[in-house]
């Protein structure tokens, strides 16, 4: 039986991902470069350690000294955008549907605490969730199955009672790592990416049925 929910952030709950893909674009053109859809896709889920893009910008204008100040441009140009923002849709249908069923929810987030706590609270649901797990709390961010197992542990829940919800390969690979069912919320930056060993794969959690699920 179905106790607690586990849910991503970063274009799961919030618009981040897509906001990020049109900040790094629009820095790629202006500087006569492109971002290509392998590069992004790279860096959905992923952590700069796995893919930079901001060493790539850096490297493709020939100046690698770049690379601090083009992070920090697009941080800013990200934190500017992201103040407008609201969570995607169906996010709060899904909220509501946990509490109705007596379900607890954390999130887990490979984005450090200062990227996900703020938005949350922002966004009106910081009091939804009973935990929020972020890579400053584990060794290791997704796909390593770290923060689905502090989330576990935080929730006191078996892999079998919880639920995770995610929109990225790195981080269906971390839920099934730590023995979660895990659902796929693949938006229209996923491309054809294969997430074979999903629960479910859906496109949007807009008219999700939750109770569908917990009773399976």
């Amino acid at each position: 039986m179905v106790r607690g929910l586990i849910l991503d952030f970063d274009g799961l709950i919030a618009d981040s991902e897509s906001i990020w893909h049109h900040v790094l674009s629009s820095m790629y053109s202006g500087h006569g470069a492109v971002l290509s859809q392998d590069d992004w896709l790279r860096g959905v889920g992923a952590t700069l350690a796995e893919f930079d893009p901001f060493e790539e910008l850096a490297a493709l204008v020939g100046d690698p000294a770049l690379r601090d100040s083009f992070e920090a441009d697009g941080e800013s140009m990200f934190r500017e955008l992201m103040e407008e923002s609201v969570p995607l849709p169906g996010v709060i249908e899904l909220l509501d549907q946990a509490a109705a069923h007596g379900l607890r929810c954390a999130v887990a987030s490979s984005s450090g605490r200062e990227s996900v706590v703020p938005y949350l609270r922002q966004f009106g649901i910081l009091d939804r969730f009973a935990h929020v797990v972020t890579r400053d709390a584990v060794p290791n961010a997704k796909p390593a199955p770290d923060l689905f197992l502090e989330a576990l542990s935080r929730l006191r829940l078996s892999p079998h009672e919880a639920l995770a919800f995610e929109d990225s390969l790195p981080g269906l690979k971390a839920a099934r790592a730590a023995g979660l069912r895990c659902i796929v919320v693949a938006g229209p930056n996923a491309g054809d990416v294969d997430f074979s060993g999903s629960h479910l794969r859906i496109t949007t959690l807009q008219g999700f049925e939750l109770s569908c699920e917990i009773s399976a």
